[in-house]
Protein backbone atom coordinates (compact mmCIF):
# COMPACT_ATOMS: atom_id res chain seq x y z
CA UNK A 1 0.00 0.00 0.00
CA UNK A 2 1.10 3.54 -0.61
CA UNK A 3 2.63 5.73 2.07
CA UNK A 4 0.67 8.38 3.91
CA UNK A 5 0.98 11.57 1.78
CA UNK A 6 -1.25 14.49 2.78
CA UNK A 7 -1.38 16.28 5.52
CA UNK A 8 -2.85 13.97 6.80
CA UNK A 9 -0.30 10.90 8.19
CA UNK A 10 -1.28 8.72 11.22
CA UNK A 11 -2.25 5.33 12.95
CA UNK A 12 -1.65 2.46 15.44
CA UNK A 13 -0.86 -0.98 14.18
CA UNK A 14 -2.63 -4.28 14.46
CA UNK A 15 0.54 -6.20 15.30
CA UNK A 16 0.52 -8.31 18.45
CA UNK A 17 3.87 -7.05 19.61
CA UNK A 18 2.73 -3.40 19.32
CA UNK A 19 -0.66 -3.57 21.09
CA UNK A 20 -0.24 -5.17 24.53
CA UNK A 21 -3.91 -5.42 25.53
CA UNK A 22 -5.81 -8.28 23.94
CA UNK A 23 -9.35 -7.44 22.89
CA UNK A 24 -11.22 -9.98 20.76
CA UNK A 25 -14.50 -8.81 19.28
CA UNK A 26 -17.47 -11.19 19.30
CA UNK A 27 -17.81 -10.60 15.55
CA UNK A 28 -14.22 -11.66 14.83
CA UNK A 29 -13.39 -15.24 15.74
CA UNK A 30 -9.92 -16.27 16.81
CA UNK A 31 -9.30 -18.02 13.52
CA UNK A 32 -10.03 -15.04 11.29
CA UNK A 33 -6.95 -14.69 9.02
CA UNK A 34 -6.20 -11.07 9.94
CA UNK A 35 -2.44 -11.69 10.03
CA UNK A 36 -2.56 -12.71 6.35
CA UNK A 37 -4.48 -9.61 5.22
CA UNK A 38 -3.19 -6.28 3.93
CA UNK A 39 -6.24 -4.61 5.45
CA UNK A 40 -9.00 -5.49 7.92
CA UNK A 41 -12.33 -3.68 8.30
CA UNK A 42 -14.54 -4.13 11.37
CA UNK A 43 -18.11 -2.83 11.17
CA UNK A 44 -20.45 -2.43 14.12
CA UNK A 45 -23.76 -0.59 13.56
CA UNK A 46 -22.19 1.32 10.67
CA UNK A 47 -25.40 2.08 8.77
CA UNK A 48 -25.66 5.76 9.88
CA UNK A 49 -22.11 6.24 8.61
CA UNK A 50 -21.99 4.33 5.34
CA UNK A 51 -25.60 4.76 4.22
CA UNK A 52 -25.00 8.52 4.08
CA UNK A 53 -23.85 9.08 0.51
CA UNK A 54 -21.64 12.01 1.41
CA UNK A 55 -19.89 10.18 4.26
CA UNK A 56 -19.57 7.03 2.15
CA UNK A 57 -17.85 8.81 -0.75
CA UNK A 58 -15.73 10.92 1.60
CA UNK A 59 -14.48 7.90 3.53
CA UNK A 60 -13.53 5.99 0.39
CA UNK A 61 -11.70 9.00 -1.03
CA UNK A 62 -10.01 9.65 2.32
CA UNK A 63 -8.66 6.10 2.32
CA UNK A 64 -7.28 6.62 -1.17
CA UNK A 65 -5.54 9.84 -0.08
CA UNK A 66 -3.77 8.32 2.93
CA UNK A 67 -2.45 5.23 1.19
CA UNK A 68 -5.26 2.75 1.92
CA UNK A 69 -5.96 1.95 -1.72
CA UNK A 70 -7.03 -1.64 -1.06
CA UNK A 71 -9.41 -0.48 1.67
CA UNK A 72 -10.96 2.07 -0.68
CA UNK A 73 -11.45 -0.55 -3.38
CA UNK A 74 -12.90 -3.02 -0.90
CA UNK A 75 -15.38 -0.50 0.54
CA UNK A 76 -16.50 0.15 -3.03
CA UNK A 77 -16.69 -3.56 -3.94
CA UNK A 78 -19.97 -3.92 -5.92
CA UNK A 79 -20.75 -7.41 -4.60
CA UNK A 80 -20.70 -6.09 -1.02
CA UNK A 81 -22.94 -3.12 -1.77
CA UNK A 82 -26.01 -4.93 -3.11
CA UNK A 83 -29.05 -3.44 -1.31
CA UNK A 84 -30.98 -5.80 0.92
CA UNK A 85 -30.47 -8.03 3.92
CA UNK A 86 -26.84 -8.85 3.02
CA UNK A 87 -25.81 -5.19 3.09
CA UNK A 88 -27.75 -4.68 6.33
CA UNK A 89 -25.93 -7.60 7.95
CA UNK A 90 -22.56 -6.33 6.80
CA UNK A 91 -23.19 -2.89 8.30
CA UNK A 92 -24.68 -4.21 11.54
CA UNK A 93 -21.70 -6.41 12.42
CA UNK A 94 -19.02 -7.98 10.23
CA UNK A 95 -15.30 -8.44 9.76
CA UNK A 96 -13.68 -8.05 6.35
CA UNK A 97 -10.14 -8.99 5.43
CA UNK A 98 -8.41 -8.43 2.09
CA UNK A 99 -5.11 -8.53 0.32
CA UNK A 100 -3.84 -7.98 -3.21
CA UNK A 101 -2.93 -11.19 -4.98
CA UNK A 102 0.74 -11.64 -5.88
CA UNK A 103 0.23 -12.45 -9.56
CA UNK A 104 -2.31 -9.71 -10.33
CA UNK A 105 -3.77 -6.49 -9.03
CA UNK A 106 -7.01 -8.22 -8.02
CA UNK A 107 -8.22 -8.09 -4.41
CA UNK A 108 -8.78 -11.38 -2.60
CA UNK A 109 -11.17 -10.90 0.33
CA UNK A 110 -13.17 -12.71 2.98
CA UNK A 111 -16.17 -11.46 4.99
CA UNK A 112 -17.36 -13.00 8.26
CA UNK A 113 -20.93 -12.44 9.47
CA UNK A 114 -21.13 -13.57 13.09
CA UNK A 115 -24.24 -15.58 14.10
CA UNK A 116 -24.43 -13.81 17.45
CA UNK A 117 -24.65 -10.47 15.63
CA UNK A 118 -27.17 -11.58 12.98
CA UNK A 119 -29.71 -14.19 14.05
CA UNK A 120 -30.16 -17.44 12.19
CA UNK A 121 -33.32 -16.24 10.44
CA UNK A 122 -31.31 -13.33 9.04
CA UNK A 123 -28.63 -15.73 7.84
CA UNK A 124 -31.32 -17.66 6.00
CA UNK A 125 -32.65 -14.42 4.50
CA UNK A 126 -29.14 -13.60 3.25
CA UNK A 127 -28.91 -16.99 1.57
CA UNK A 128 -32.33 -16.50 0.02
CA UNK A 129 -31.28 -13.12 -1.35
CA UNK A 130 -28.03 -14.44 -2.75
CA UNK A 131 -29.56 -17.67 -4.15
CA UNK A 132 -26.20 -19.45 -4.39
CA UNK A 133 -25.75 -22.44 -6.66
CA UNK A 134 -23.53 -25.47 -6.25
CA UNK A 135 -20.12 -25.05 -7.82
CA UNK A 136 -16.92 -27.07 -7.90
CA UNK A 137 -15.65 -25.44 -4.71
CA UNK A 138 -18.97 -25.12 -2.89
CA UNK A 139 -21.75 -22.56 -3.06
CA UNK A 140 -21.22 -19.65 -5.47
CA UNK A 141 -23.18 -16.58 -6.59
CA UNK A 142 -22.17 -16.20 -10.25
CA UNK A 143 -23.80 -12.80 -10.76
CA UNK A 144 -21.79 -11.28 -7.89
CA UNK A 145 -18.63 -13.34 -8.32
CA UNK A 146 -18.55 -14.54 -4.70
CA UNK A 147 -18.58 -17.87 -2.88
CA UNK A 148 -20.57 -18.63 0.27
CA UNK A 149 -19.72 -20.93 3.19
CA UNK A 150 -21.99 -21.67 6.18
CA UNK A 151 -19.63 -22.05 9.11
CA UNK A 152 -20.26 -22.52 12.84
CA UNK A 153 -23.69 -20.97 12.46
CA UNK A 154 -22.26 -17.90 10.73
CA UNK A 155 -21.64 -16.96 7.11
CA UNK A 156 -18.35 -16.61 5.30
CA UNK A 157 -18.37 -14.75 1.97
CA UNK A 158 -15.30 -14.88 -0.25
CA UNK A 159 -14.14 -13.47 -3.54
CA UNK A 160 -14.37 -15.89 -6.46
CA UNK A 161 -12.39 -17.80 -7.55
CA UNK A 162 -11.42 -18.81 -4.00
CA UNK A 163 -7.83 -18.43 -2.93
CA UNK A 164 -5.60 -19.18 0.02
CA UNK A 165 -7.33 -16.54 2.15
CA UNK A 166 -10.59 -18.50 2.00
CA UNK A 167 -8.80 -21.72 2.95
CA UNK A 168 -7.20 -19.99 5.93
CA UNK A 169 -10.53 -18.50 7.02
CA UNK A 170 -12.44 -21.78 6.77
CA UNK A 171 -9.76 -23.72 8.61
CA UNK A 172 -9.20 -21.10 11.30
CA UNK A 173 -12.84 -20.23 12.05
CA UNK A 174 -14.08 -23.85 12.01
CA UNK A 175 -11.32 -24.98 14.39
CA UNK A 176 -11.17 -21.85 16.50
CA UNK A 177 -7.39 -21.83 16.24
CA UNK A 178 -4.88 -19.94 14.22
CA UNK A 179 -3.88 -17.26 16.69
CA UNK A 180 -6.07 -14.95 18.69
CA UNK A 181 -6.19 -11.59 17.04
CA UNK A 182 -5.46 -8.50 19.08
CA UNK A 183 -8.13 -6.04 18.03
CA UNK A 184 -7.38 -2.51 16.95
CA UNK A 185 -10.34 -1.28 18.96
CA UNK A 186 -8.20 -0.76 22.05
CA UNK A 187 -5.95 1.61 20.07
CA UNK A 188 -8.73 3.92 18.91
CA UNK A 189 -12.35 4.63 19.84
CA UNK A 190 -13.71 1.15 20.68
CA UNK A 191 -17.29 2.30 20.01
CA UNK A 192 -16.59 3.59 16.50
CA UNK A 193 -18.87 1.98 13.91
CA UNK A 194 -15.98 1.42 11.49
CA UNK A 195 -12.43 0.36 12.33
CA UNK A 196 -9.87 -0.06 9.55
CA UNK A 197 -6.30 -1.35 9.75
CA UNK A 198 -3.88 -1.63 6.85
CA UNK A 199 -0.20 -2.17 6.12
CA UNK A 200 2.24 0.10 4.29
CA UNK A 201 4.74 -0.87 1.62
CA UNK A 202 8.47 -0.52 2.14
CA UNK A 203 10.40 1.62 2.78
CA UNK A 204 7.86 3.21 5.12
CA UNK A 205 6.59 -0.14 6.37
CA UNK A 206 4.47 -0.65 9.43
CA UNK A 207 0.73 -0.37 9.83
CA UNK A 208 -2.03 2.18 10.26
CA UNK A 209 -5.35 2.06 12.06
CA UNK A 210 -8.30 4.43 11.90
CA UNK A 211 -11.69 4.70 13.49
CA UNK A 212 -14.45 6.48 11.57
CA UNK A 213 -17.51 7.93 13.24
CA UNK A 214 -20.21 10.49 12.58
CA UNK A 215 -20.48 13.72 14.53
CA UNK A 216 -23.70 15.33 13.29
CA UNK A 217 -22.87 16.35 9.70
CA UNK A 218 -19.13 15.80 10.04
CA UNK A 219 -17.10 12.69 9.32
CA UNK A 220 -14.54 12.27 12.10
CA UNK A 221 -11.53 10.00 11.71
CA UNK A 222 -9.17 9.07 14.50
CA UNK A 223 -5.90 7.79 13.09
CA UNK A 224 -2.89 6.00 14.54
CA UNK A 225 0.24 5.01 12.62
CA UNK A 226 3.32 3.06 13.60
CA UNK A 227 6.01 2.69 10.96
CA UNK A 228 9.26 0.78 10.53
CA UNK A 229 11.08 3.78 9.09
CA UNK A 230 9.10 6.90 9.93
CA UNK A 231 9.87 10.12 8.03
CA UNK A 232 8.86 12.68 10.69
CA UNK A 233 10.67 14.60 13.41
CA UNK A 234 8.92 15.03 16.79
CA UNK A 235 9.10 18.30 18.73
CA UNK A 236 11.92 18.46 21.24
CA UNK A 237 9.56 19.12 24.17
CA UNK A 238 5.98 17.94 24.60
CA UNK A 239 3.72 20.98 24.97
CA UNK A 240 0.25 22.12 23.98
CA UNK A 241 -0.32 24.04 20.76
CA UNK A 242 -2.37 27.25 20.65
CA UNK A 243 -4.29 27.31 17.33
CA UNK A 244 -6.22 30.55 17.91
CA UNK A 245 -4.23 32.31 15.18
CA UNK A 246 -6.01 30.23 12.51
CA UNK A 247 -9.26 32.05 13.28
CA UNK A 248 -7.76 35.42 12.31
CA UNK A 249 -6.55 34.56 8.81
CA UNK A 250 -8.15 35.90 5.61
CA UNK A 251 -11.16 33.98 4.29
CA UNK A 252 -9.63 33.27 0.86
CA UNK A 253 -6.87 31.02 2.22
CA UNK A 254 -6.62 27.54 0.67
CA UNK A 255 -4.55 25.86 3.39
CA UNK A 256 -3.38 27.10 6.78
CA UNK A 257 -1.42 25.22 9.41
CA UNK A 258 0.11 26.17 12.73
CA UNK A 259 2.69 24.00 14.43
CA UNK A 260 5.48 24.04 16.96
CA UNK A 261 8.58 25.57 15.41
CA UNK A 262 10.65 22.41 15.98
CA UNK A 263 8.05 20.12 14.36
CA UNK A 264 8.88 18.74 10.91
CA UNK A 265 5.61 17.43 9.51
CA UNK A 266 4.86 19.15 6.18
CA UNK A 267 6.89 21.31 3.80
CA UNK A 268 6.52 25.01 4.41
CA UNK A 269 9.41 26.75 6.05
CA UNK A 270 11.75 24.31 4.28
CA UNK A 271 10.53 25.44 0.85
CA UNK A 272 11.66 28.99 1.51
CA UNK A 273 14.73 28.12 3.57
CA UNK A 274 16.14 25.73 0.96
CA UNK A 275 15.86 28.54 -1.54
CA UNK A 276 17.21 31.17 0.85
CA UNK A 277 19.58 29.21 3.11
CA UNK A 278 20.81 32.05 5.32
CA UNK A 279 17.31 32.34 6.77
CA UNK A 280 17.79 28.89 8.28
CA UNK A 281 20.76 29.70 10.48
CA UNK A 282 20.76 27.70 13.71
CA UNK A 283 18.59 29.33 16.34
CA UNK A 284 20.64 31.86 18.27
CA UNK A 285 20.57 31.88 22.08
CA UNK A 286 19.07 35.38 22.13
CA UNK A 287 16.24 34.48 19.69
CA UNK A 288 13.55 32.02 20.75
CA UNK A 289 11.06 30.47 18.31
CA UNK A 290 7.67 29.19 19.46
CA UNK A 291 5.23 28.47 16.62
CA UNK A 292 5.29 28.36 12.85
CA UNK A 293 2.40 29.39 10.63
CA UNK A 294 2.18 28.22 7.00
CA UNK A 295 -0.43 29.73 4.67
CA UNK A 296 -1.17 28.80 1.05
CA UNK A 297 -3.29 31.17 -1.01
CA UNK A 298 -3.40 32.43 -4.58
CA UNK A 299 -1.23 34.99 -6.33
CA UNK A 300 -2.98 37.86 -8.12
CA UNK A 301 -3.87 37.08 -11.73
CA UNK A 302 -1.14 37.91 -14.24
CA UNK A 303 -2.56 39.49 -17.42
CA UNK A 304 0.06 37.68 -19.53
CA UNK A 305 -1.09 34.23 -18.31
CA UNK A 306 -4.33 32.41 -19.22
CA UNK A 307 -7.34 33.84 -17.42
CA UNK A 308 -8.28 30.53 -15.81
CA UNK A 309 -4.77 29.70 -14.56
CA UNK A 310 -4.31 30.08 -10.81
CA UNK A 311 -0.86 30.36 -9.27
CA UNK A 312 -0.04 29.63 -5.62
CA UNK A 313 1.22 32.08 -3.04
CA UNK A 314 3.00 30.91 0.11
CA UNK A 315 3.60 32.62 3.43
CA UNK A 316 5.57 31.36 6.42
CA UNK A 317 5.62 33.15 9.76
CA UNK A 318 7.72 32.20 12.80
CA UNK A 319 6.70 33.41 16.25
CA UNK A 320 9.84 34.82 17.91
CA UNK A 321 10.92 36.71 21.00
CA UNK A 322 14.12 37.73 22.69
CA UNK A 323 16.61 40.51 21.94
CA UNK A 324 17.85 38.71 18.82
CA UNK A 325 14.43 38.84 17.17
CA UNK A 326 14.97 42.17 15.45
CA UNK A 327 13.92 43.57 12.10
CA UNK A 328 17.54 44.49 11.40
CA UNK A 329 18.70 40.90 11.78
CA UNK A 330 15.84 39.68 9.59
CA UNK A 331 16.74 42.22 6.87
CA UNK A 332 20.37 41.15 6.89
CA UNK A 333 19.42 37.45 6.65
CA UNK A 334 17.16 38.02 3.64
CA UNK A 335 19.76 40.11 1.79
CA UNK A 336 22.50 37.57 2.51
CA UNK A 337 20.25 34.78 1.24
CA UNK A 338 19.39 36.61 -1.96
CA UNK A 339 23.04 37.37 -2.58
CA UNK A 340 23.89 33.69 -2.06
CA UNK A 341 21.12 32.65 -4.46
CA UNK A 342 22.25 35.14 -7.09
CA UNK A 343 25.78 33.76 -6.90
CA UNK A 344 24.50 30.17 -7.20
CA UNK A 345 22.45 31.01 -10.29
CA UNK A 346 25.41 32.73 -11.90
CA UNK A 347 24.82 33.94 -15.43
CA UNK A 348 21.16 32.90 -15.29
CA UNK A 349 20.46 35.51 -12.63
CA UNK A 350 19.26 38.80 -14.02
CA UNK A 351 19.04 40.57 -10.66
CA UNK A 352 22.20 42.64 -10.42
CA UNK A 353 21.64 44.97 -7.49
CA UNK A 354 20.23 44.51 -4.00
CA UNK A 355 19.07 47.36 -1.76
CA UNK A 356 21.15 48.44 1.21
CA UNK A 357 19.87 47.52 4.69
CA UNK A 358 19.60 51.18 5.65
CA UNK A 359 17.24 51.85 2.73
CA UNK A 360 14.37 49.94 4.35
CA UNK A 361 11.79 51.77 6.47
CA UNK A 362 11.76 51.08 10.21
CA UNK A 363 8.45 49.20 9.97
CA UNK A 364 6.26 47.55 7.37
CA UNK A 365 6.66 44.96 4.63
CA UNK A 366 9.81 44.93 2.55
CA UNK A 367 9.58 43.72 -1.08
CA UNK A 368 12.19 42.77 -3.64
CA UNK A 369 10.79 41.83 -7.05
CA UNK A 370 12.71 38.79 -8.23
CA UNK A 371 11.39 37.99 -11.70
CA UNK A 372 14.73 39.04 -13.17
CA UNK A 373 16.43 36.65 -10.75
CA UNK A 374 14.21 33.63 -11.40
CA UNK A 375 12.90 33.97 -14.96
CA UNK A 376 15.97 32.63 -16.74
CA UNK A 377 16.70 30.01 -14.06
CA UNK A 378 13.13 28.68 -14.28
CA UNK A 379 13.17 28.88 -18.08
CA UNK A 380 10.12 31.10 -18.29
CA UNK A 381 7.95 29.02 -15.99
CA UNK A 382 4.82 31.02 -15.05
CA UNK A 383 5.71 30.64 -11.39
CA UNK A 384 8.62 33.07 -11.89
CA UNK A 385 6.12 35.78 -12.82
CA UNK A 386 4.22 35.35 -9.55
CA UNK A 387 7.05 35.14 -7.02
CA UNK A 388 8.78 37.96 -5.19
CA UNK A 389 10.55 38.12 -1.83
CA UNK A 390 8.49 39.84 0.85
CA UNK A 391 9.16 39.96 4.56
CA UNK A 392 8.47 41.89 7.73
CA UNK A 393 8.33 41.61 11.49
CA UNK A 394 4.85 42.08 12.91
CA UNK A 395 3.69 43.82 16.04
CA UNK A 396 0.64 42.91 18.08
CA UNK A 397 0.29 40.49 20.98
CA UNK A 398 3.08 38.30 19.57
CA UNK A 399 6.05 39.02 17.35
CA UNK A 400 6.15 37.07 14.09
CA UNK A 401 8.85 37.09 11.42
CA UNK A 402 6.92 36.75 8.18
CA UNK A 403 8.10 35.66 4.73
CA UNK A 404 5.82 35.50 1.66
CA UNK A 405 5.97 35.05 -2.10
CA UNK A 406 3.63 37.95 -2.95
CA UNK A 407 3.24 41.44 -1.43
CA UNK A 408 -0.54 40.95 -1.23
CA UNK A 409 -0.31 37.80 0.88
CA UNK A 410 2.40 39.34 3.07
CA UNK A 411 0.20 42.34 3.83
CA UNK A 412 -2.92 40.23 4.46
CA UNK A 413 -1.21 37.77 6.82
CA UNK A 414 0.68 40.56 8.62
CA UNK A 415 -2.59 42.41 9.23
CA UNK A 416 -4.12 39.22 10.63
CA UNK A 417 -1.19 38.59 12.96
CA UNK A 418 -1.22 42.18 14.20
CA UNK A 419 -4.95 42.07 14.91
CA UNK A 420 -6.41 41.38 18.32
CA UNK A 421 -6.05 37.76 19.37
CA UNK A 422 -9.02 35.76 20.59
CA UNK A 423 -9.24 33.32 23.45
CA UNK A 424 -6.45 30.80 23.82
CA UNK A 425 -7.39 27.53 22.07
CA UNK A 426 -4.87 24.83 22.91
CA UNK A 427 -4.58 21.28 21.60
CA UNK A 428 -2.43 18.40 22.75
CA UNK A 429 -0.86 18.31 19.30
CA UNK A 430 2.29 19.18 17.37
CA UNK A 431 0.50 20.52 14.31
CA UNK A 432 -3.01 21.57 13.27
CA UNK A 433 -4.41 22.72 9.96
CA UNK A 434 -7.40 23.53 7.81
CA UNK A 435 -8.05 23.12 4.10
CA UNK A 436 -10.77 24.71 1.99
CA UNK A 437 -11.41 21.80 -0.39
CA UNK A 438 -13.52 23.86 -2.79
CA UNK A 439 -10.73 26.40 -3.31
CA UNK A 440 -8.08 23.67 -3.50
CA UNK A 441 -9.90 21.83 -6.29
CA UNK A 442 -10.50 25.00 -8.31
CA UNK A 443 -6.81 25.85 -7.97
CA UNK A 444 -5.51 22.40 -8.93
CA UNK A 445 -7.84 21.91 -11.89
CA UNK A 446 -6.66 25.20 -13.40
CA UNK A 447 -3.17 23.71 -13.81
CA UNK A 448 -4.44 21.14 -16.31
CA UNK A 449 -4.51 23.75 -19.07
CA UNK A 450 -0.70 24.08 -18.78
CA UNK A 451 0.36 20.57 -17.77
CA UNK A 452 3.22 20.60 -20.28
CA UNK A 453 4.59 23.84 -18.85
CA UNK A 454 4.33 22.65 -15.26
CA UNK A 455 5.84 19.20 -15.72
CA UNK A 456 7.46 19.22 -19.16
CA UNK A 457 6.03 17.52 -22.23
CA UNK A 458 7.44 14.12 -21.30
CA UNK A 459 5.68 14.04 -17.93
CA UNK A 460 2.60 16.08 -18.82
CA UNK A 461 0.31 13.04 -18.91
CA UNK A 462 1.56 11.75 -15.57
CA UNK A 463 1.17 15.22 -14.04
CA UNK A 464 -2.39 15.57 -15.36
CA UNK A 465 -3.33 12.13 -14.03
CA UNK A 466 -2.03 13.04 -10.58
CA UNK A 467 -3.91 16.35 -10.54
CA UNK A 468 -7.15 14.68 -11.63
CA UNK A 469 -6.77 11.99 -8.99
CA UNK A 470 -6.10 14.42 -6.15
CA UNK A 471 -8.77 16.93 -7.17
CA UNK A 472 -11.27 14.11 -7.70
CA UNK A 473 -10.71 12.88 -4.15
CA UNK A 474 -10.98 16.37 -2.69
CA UNK A 475 -14.28 16.92 -4.48
CA UNK A 476 -15.97 14.70 -1.89
CA UNK A 477 -15.28 17.34 0.77
CA UNK A 478 -16.07 20.98 1.34
CA UNK A 479 -13.50 21.43 4.12
CA UNK A 480 -11.00 19.41 6.14
CA UNK A 481 -9.55 20.12 9.59
CA UNK A 482 -6.89 18.07 11.32
CA UNK A 483 -4.49 17.91 14.24
CA UNK A 484 -1.38 15.75 14.37
CA UNK A 485 0.87 14.57 17.17
CA UNK A 486 4.26 12.94 16.60
CA UNK A 487 5.26 10.90 19.68
CA UNK A 488 8.48 9.78 17.96
CA UNK A 489 9.85 9.50 14.42
CA UNK A 490 8.10 6.16 13.86
CA UNK A 491 4.69 7.15 15.22
CA UNK A 492 1.93 9.56 14.20
CA UNK A 493 -1.44 10.18 15.85
CA UNK A 494 -4.11 12.37 14.28
CA UNK A 495 -7.71 13.49 14.39
CA UNK A 496 -9.28 14.52 11.07
CA UNK A 497 -12.69 16.16 10.67
CA UNK A 498 -14.12 16.19 7.15
CA UNK A 499 -17.15 18.12 6.01
CA UNK A 500 -18.56 16.19 3.03
CA UNK A 501 -19.78 18.06 -0.02
CA UNK A 502 -23.53 18.59 -0.06
CA UNK A 503 -25.39 15.31 -0.72
CA UNK A 504 -22.09 13.64 -1.45
CA UNK A 505 -21.89 15.41 -4.81
CA UNK A 506 -18.90 17.53 -5.86
CA UNK A 507 -19.44 21.17 -4.99
CA UNK A 508 -18.21 22.25 -8.39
Amino acid sequence: MGAFKLFILTGLVVLAQEIPVEVVRADMPAGFPAAHCDCVIEMDSAAPLLENQGFDHALIDMMSLIGGGEVARLLAEPSLRVPGILHECLLSGSSIGARTTEDSDEIEWVVWIEPSRTHQDEIRKVLQQLSPVRGLGGLVVPDLGISVVELNGGLLLCSEPPGELRELAVKGISSGVGGRRRSARNAVDPNAPLIVTFTHDEPLGGNSCLAARRDHETLEIEYRGRFKDGPLVPPGVKRRLDIEVLERLPEDVIVAVVEHSDADIIPGEDVIFRLLPYLADPELPDERRSRRLVVVSEAPRDPDLPDDLRMPALAVAIEVDGPGASSRRQDLKVLASLNNLRNRLGGRAGLQHLPKPDSFPEEGTRTIFTRALFDAALEGHPLARCVSVNWCQTGGDSCWQLYATTPELAEAVAASLEGSSGDVSCLAASHAGRLDADRAVQHLVSWLSMDGVFAGNERASEFATGIKSLSGALESFSSIEWSITVPDRNAVDALVRLQPAISGEPAR
